[in-house]
């Protein structure tokens, strides 16, 4: 038995460049903001997320989630240098970071795949090249399945 048994899991694609979610902003009053990118691509995410949580529950419970960021190879590269990177030989270890992508994803589904990202007890993330046109973001939601631990636990009790 594994330290962890899933329940349901969901599964969808956001199209389009992945965008990290940048620093708030502070105007001269010290009124905070988020910057028109980060909101335009908040809401991307709510609404992918919202269209596929259409006829389904939301997690109420602990969560793992799964991110895959396929970002733009550098249209500068040759041909030869972006076939290698479509094909995940050449990696991306530039800016933005990756822990900023995985913010704003899992700030903008709070409410609408869970309540809150705080029952997030797992992260698995990763950054690849994609082609142009292919960029995307894909998200897995596994729910934790705790009951086997309470009925576990009860049977220790009684003994």
């Amino acid at each position: 038995m594994s330290v962890l048994d899933y329940g349901e899991t969901i599964m969808f694609d956001i199209k389009g460049i992945p965008v990290a979610k940048a620093r708030p902003r502070f105007t001269k009053t010290g009124h905070v903001y988020s910057t028109t990118k980060t909101r335009e691509a908040e809401d991307a995410v709510k609404r992918a997320a919202s269209f596929y949580m259409q006829e389904r529950e939301i997690f109420k419970g602990p969560i793992v989630i799964s991110l895959t960021f396929m970002v733009r190879t550098p249209a500068s590269w040759s041909k030869k240098r972006q076939d290698l990177a479509a094909n995940a030989y050449l990696l991306p270890t530039t800016r933005p970071d990756t822990d900023n992508y995985i913010k704003l994803v899992t700030d903008a589904m709070n409410g609408i795949v869970y309540e809150d990202d705080n029952q997030i007890i797992a992260i698995q993330a990763a950054k690849f090249y994609a082609r142009a046109g292919d960029e995307r973001t894909v998200v897995e939601v596994i729910e934790v399945d705790t009951t086997h631990e309470l009925n576990e636990m009860e049977e220790v009790t009684i003994q």
